[in-house]
C-alpha cells in the first residue's frame, strides 16, 4: 500500500467523522467539546481587529490556550459565510493536519526503519479513533501534533549537519502551539546544546592555541577559527520561548495564561505540597497506562511495550556513542507531554485529549520496536509480522466505537451548549451580561458580553474559581453594578449556587444520557437585592455607642483577605482537598427572620488567622457572621497569646452573630493578630465552622 493510498484512506476517515457529526447534530453542527468555540470567538474578534479580546471593547485575555491556532482560523470567519462556516473551515483545516501527520509519520518511520513499517504506522494513524477524535474536536490538537512530529523528523533528516537550522526553527514554533511547547522547545535546545558542546570546546581550544602562537608540524600557524555564528542558532527556540512569555506579560501583566491559572493543581488552595505531588504522580501513571495501551480503545494494548523497546534501542545506541539522539528527544517530548497534562485536575477528561498529540509519536517508536524484534532472527521476524497484524486488527476493531463516541459527543454539545446559546440570543436582552462556566458556544452564538466563572476569558476570575463559589460571588459582588452578570448559565451539579432570591431558573436543557458534558444546563436570572448591605451586621453591636467599628473582614473576598493577611490552616488531615474551600449561602437571621442575606464564606477544618486594625490599650470585640451548623468551641489567640474559649450553639440554616471580647491588655499596637483554632474533639467528630463576615469594635472612649 503506497503513501498516496493511505492519504486517500485518511481523507475517507475524515469524511466518515464529518458525516457522523452531521447525523448526530441533525445539521446543527457542533464539535465534540465546547472549548472549540472559544477559539472561534477569539478568531472572530481577531478578524474584526480586536486582538485577544473575547468580545469587542473587552480587555485582552489569554483564554485561547494556543497562541497560533486562532490566527489560522481567521479565514473561516473573515469570509462571513454564516456562523457555522467556521466549523466547516476548521474541520477542513484539521483534515489537512491529519494528512500532514500521516506523511510525517510515514517519513519519520521510514528514515528509522523501512518502508513496510512506515506504511504500517501510517495505517495505524488512519485507524486510530482517539487521534481522529482529537483532530476533529477542532481544538489545537492537530496543529500541536504536526509541530511535535516535525521536530524529530527534521532532527533525523539533519543529523549530518553540525547545526540543524530547520529543526531549530520548527522547535521555535512549539511554544506558540500550546503552553507545554515552552518546555519542549527548551528541551530541544538542551539536546542540541549537548551535541554541540564538543565542537564548541574544540573551537575554543583552537582560538587559545592561536593566541599562544601555536603552529603545526610544518611551522605554519592556523587561521583564527571564529566562534561559529551558526552555533548561536541553537538559542532560537529559547528566544522564541522568552518572546512568547514577554508577550503574555505585556498583554495581561502575567507570564502565565488564564488557562494555566484556572486549571493547574498548583493553584488549588490548601492542598499540601506532598498531596499535590501525589495527585500529579497518580495522573501521570494513569496517563501512561490507560491511553498508551492498557485501555485498548485508545491505543492497541501491545503498543506501550513496543514503544518502550523502540525507545530503548535508540537510547542504548546513544549511551554507546556518548551522544544524545532521537531516542532522548522522543522520550523527552513524550514525558513533557504527560507531565504537563498531569498538572491538571482535568487531565483524565475528554478522552485524555491533553496527551493525544503524543499518540502518533508513540506509534513511531512502536514501529521501531517492531523493527528491533524483526532483526533478532527469522522466528523473531515472523513474530514481528504477527504483532503488526494484531496492532492493525485491534485498531480496526476500535474504529467504529470511536465514530459512535464522536457522534455522541457532538450531539451533547449541539443539544446543550449550542441550543442554550441560541435560546439566549433570542430571549435575553442584548445589553445583558451573562455569567457562565462554559464560555465557548454561548460566547460565540449568544451575542452577549460574558463573565467567565472559570476565568478563561475573564481576567482575574481564575483565582476565585479555584477557591469556590463563595470567592466567585464575592468578586462579582464587588464589581460595579453595571458590570455584574444579569444572568447565570451553569451546570448546577458543578457550581453550588443557592437557589432562592438570588437565582431564579428561567430555562433548562436536560440530556437523557450524557457522554461528555453535564446532565442539566440551566439559565438563571440574577437578583442582587438579597446581597445588598451584606457587609452590615444584623444588630447594632455598638451597645449605645459604647463601641465603635474599627475594621471588618469579608470572608471569601480574596482582596479583603489579602489586606488582612488572612490565612486558613487545615489541621485535620483528610487527603487531597480539591473541593472548594469557600461556599455561598443564602439564609435569614435566626433572630430577624424578615432579613435575608446572601454571603460568601469559608469552611474551616482547623484554624484561621488574620490581622486587625486596632488602637493600643483598648479592648477588641470580635463579631462573626456564621450559620452555625454545629455547636463549636474555638480557642482564641491574640498576638500568639492564648485568651480562652469562644463557644456558640448550633442554629442551622440561619444566620447568627456570636461575639468575643479581647481584653485591652492584649492589644499592643495598631495591628493585632487574631488566631482561631478548633478543638481536636470537634475535628474528630467531623465538625467544621464557617465564618462569612467579621466586624471588629473598640470602645468609643477609653474604658
Amino acid at each position: 500500500m503506497g503513501l498516496a493510498l493511505i492519504l486517500v484512506a485518511g481523507m475517507s476517515a475524515s469524511l466518515i467523522f464529518w458525516m457522523a457529526m452531521i447525523s448526530a447534530t441533525h445539521g446543527n453542527l457542533a464539535p465534540p467539546v465546547d472549548d472549540s468555540f472559544i477559539y472561534f470567538q477569539y478568531s472572530r474578534n481577531f478578524a474584526d481587529g480586536h486582538i485577544f479580546a473575547y468580545h469587542p471593547g473587552a480587555e485582552p485575555t489569554t483564554g485561547a490556550t494556543s497562541f497560533l491556532y486562532p490566527f489560522l482560523l481567521i479565514p473561516g470567519l473573515i469570509l462571513e459565510l454564516g456562523d457555522d462556516f467556521v466549523i466547516r473551515f476548521t474541520y477542513a483545516l484539521n483534515a489537512a493536519f491529519l494528512l500532514a501527520t500521516i506523511i510525517l509519520t510515514y517519513l519519520l518511520v521510514r528514515s528509522l526503519t523501512n518502508r513496510l513499517l512506515a506504511t504500517l504506522s501510517s495505517v495505524l494513524i488512519v485507524l486510530n479513533g482517539p487521534i481522529l477524535w482529537g483532530f476533529f474536536s477542532l481544538m489545537e490538537i492537530g496543529l500541536f501534533t504536526v509541530a511535535i512530529l516535525l521536530v524529530p523528523y527534521l532532527f533525523v533528516r539533519e543529523r549530518g549537519r553540525q547545526v540543524p537550522y530547520i529543526t531549530l526553527m520548527a522547535a521555535s514554533l512549539l511554544p506558540f502551539c500550546r503552553p507545554e511547547g515552552v518546555f519542549m522547545a527548551l528541551f530541544v535546545v538542551f539536546v542540541l546544546a549537548v551535541r554541540l558542546v564538543p565542537n564548541l570546546i574544540r573551537d575554543l581550544k583552537m582560538r587559545g592555541a592561536e593566541r599562544s602562537g601555536w603552529t603545526d608540524q610544518r611551522g605554519l600557524g592556523h587561521t583564527k577559527p571564529p566562534l561559529r555564528l551558526a552555533n548561536l542558532m541553537i538559542l532560537l527556540p529559547a528566544m522564541s520561548t522568552f518572546g512568547y512569555l514577554l508577550f503574555l506579560r505585556a498583554l495581561t501583566g502575567s507570564f502565565s495564561t488564564n488557562t494555566f491559572a484556572s486549571k493547574v493543581i498548583h493553584t488549588v488552595p490548601l492542598v499540601p505540597w506532598f498531596d499535590k505531588l501525589g495527585l500529579i504522580g497518580h495522573s501521570a501513571g494513569v496517563l501512561l497506562q490507560n491511553p498508551f495501551g492498557l485501555q485498548p480503545t485508545y491505543l492497541p494494548i501491545l503498543l506501550f511495550p513496543l514503544m518502550a523497546l523502540g525507545l530503548a534501542r535508540h537510547l542504548g545506541q546513544e549511551v554507546q556513542r556518548k551522544q544524545l539522539g532521537i531516542g532522548t528527544l522522543g522520550l523527552g517530548l513524550i514525558v513533557i507531554l504527560v507531565l504537563s497534562a498531569s498538572q491538571l485536575p482535568t487531565a483524565l477528561v475528554h478522552h485524555y485529549r491533553y496527551i493525544m498529540a503524543g499518540f502518533p509519536l508513540a506509534i513511531v517508536f512502536a514501529a521501531v520496536g517492531l523493527w528491533q524484534i524483526s532483526r533478532f532472527s527469522r522466528e523473531a521476524s515472523t513474530l514481528a509480522v504477527g504483532l503488526a497484524v494484531v496492532l492493525l486488527v485491534l485498531s480496526a476493531l476500535s474504529f467504529p466505537r470511536w465514530i459512535q463516541i464522536y457522534a455522541e459527543n457532538t450531539s451533547d454539545i449541539s443539544h446543550q451548549q449550542v441550543a442554550v446559546a441560541r435560546w439566549i440570543r433570542e430571549n435575553i436582552p442584548e445589553d445583558s451580561i451573562v455569567a457562565l462556566n462554559d464560555a465557548g458556544a454561548i460566547g460565540y452564538y449568544g451575542g452577549h458580553k460574558v463573565y467567565d466563572l472559570v476565568g478563561l476569558v475573564t481576567n482575574g476570575a481564575s483565582l476565585p474559581f479555584r477557591h469556590g463559589t463563595g470567592a466567585i460571588f464575592e468578586r462579582i459582588d464587588s464589581l460595579p453594578a453595571a458590570e455584574r452578570p444579569d444572568y447565570f448559565v451553569i451546570f448546577p451539579e458543578w457550581f453550588a449556587f443557592p437557589e432562592g432570591q438570588f437565582l431564579t431558573e428561567i430555562f433548562r436543557t436536560q440530556l437523557h444520557r450524557t457522554s461528555i458534558t453535564g446532565v442539566s444546563f440551566v439559565v438563571y436570572r440574577a437578583d442582587y437585592a438579597v446581597a445588598e448591605n451584606d457587609d452590615v451586621p444584623s444588630v447594632d453591636h455598638s451597645e449605645g455607642e459604647r463601641w465603635a467599628m474599627v475594621d471588618s473582614l469579608d470572608s471569601a473576598h480574596l482582596e479583603d483577605e489579602a489586606r488582612h493577611n488572612y490565612r486558613q490552616i487545615d489541621l485535620y488531615p483528610r487527603g487531597p482537598r480539591l473541593a472548594p474551600v469557600t461556599v455561598l449561602r443564602e439564609w435569614s437571621y435566626a433572630t430577624y427572620p424578615e432579613r435575608r442575606v446572601l454571603d460568601g464564606g469559608r469552611v474551616i477544618l482547623g484554624a484561621e488567622e488574620f490581622s486587625v486594625d486596632t488602637e493600643q490599650g483598648k479592648a477588641l470585640k470580635v463579631v462573626m457572621r456564621t450559620d452555625a451548623f454545629f455547636p463549636i468551641t474555638l480557642n482564641v489567640y491574640a498576638n500568639s497569646r492564648y485568651l480562652g474559649e469562644w463557644s456558640y450553639d448550633r442554629q442551622g440554616e440561619a444566620w447568627v452573630e456570636p461575639s468575643f471580647i479581647v481584653p485591652a491588655e492584649y492589644i499592643h499596637g495598631d495591628k493585632t493578630r487574631i488566631r482561631l483554632v478548633m478543638r481536636e474533639e470537634d475535628l474528630l467528630a467531623g465538625r467544621d465552622y464557617a465564618p462569612f463576615h467579621y466586624w471588629f469594635y473598640q470602645p468609643s472612649k477609653a474604658q
